[in-house]
């Protein structure tokens, strides 16, 4: 895959919905599991800024 945003949507997908593990998509995909492991927590990330955002609109 050429696009690494596509492959990183995929990546997440294969974890959040089918439940692979890390380590099983960065052995199938020749990546480091480290490589993986960030795609993830930068994901975590967004979605924990987002709920920061949420929160300080209510409470302003």
């Amino acid at each position: 895959m050429k696009d690494n945003g596509k492959r990183n949507k995929k990546i997440i997908e294969a974890v959040e919905e089918y439940g692979y593990r890390q380590c099983e998509i960065a052995d199938y995909l020749s990546m480091y599991f480290t490589s993986v492991s960030s795609i993830m927590k930068e994901k975590r990330e967004q979605r924990t800024f987002g709920r920061d955002n949420i929160f300080n609109k209510i409470m302003a």
